[in-house]
C-alpha cells in the first residue's frame, strides 16, 4: 500500500498479518537498540547485499520487520511498533 501509518489510520484501516507476505526469515547481525537494530536492518535491505533467499524488493513504506514477538511498521521517517 505504500501508505504512512498514519494515514492508514486517518482511513480507518487495520493492518493485518494476512495482508502481509513472508518474503525472508532469518538472523541478521545487528547491534544497538531496537529502533538502531531496525535501520541496520533498513540499510542492509536497501543498500547492502540481500541475504540469500531473501524474495522481496526493497524495504520501504509499509513493510513490516518483526523482531521477535514484536511488529515494526515502516512508517515514512523511522518505525513504529504496531500489533499484529
Amino acid at each position: 500500500m505504500f501508505s504512512s501509518l498514519e494515514m492508514v489510520e486517518h482511513l480507518g484501516l487495520k493492518i493485518t498479518r494476512d495482508l502481509y507476505e513472508k518474503v525472508w526469515e532469518g538472523e541478521i547481525e545487528a547491534s544497538g537498540n531496537v529502533y538502531e537494530t531496525l535501520e541496520q536492518i533498513f540499510c542492509q535491505f536497501n543498500i547492502g547485499r540481500k541475504p540469500e533467499g531473501y524474495k522481496g524488493h526493497s524495504l520501504s513504506v509499509s513493510d513490516i520487520i518483526q523482531l521477535d514477538d514484536k511488529s515494526y511498521y515502516c512508517d515514512s521517517f523511522g518505525f513504529e511498533e504496531i500489533e499484529l
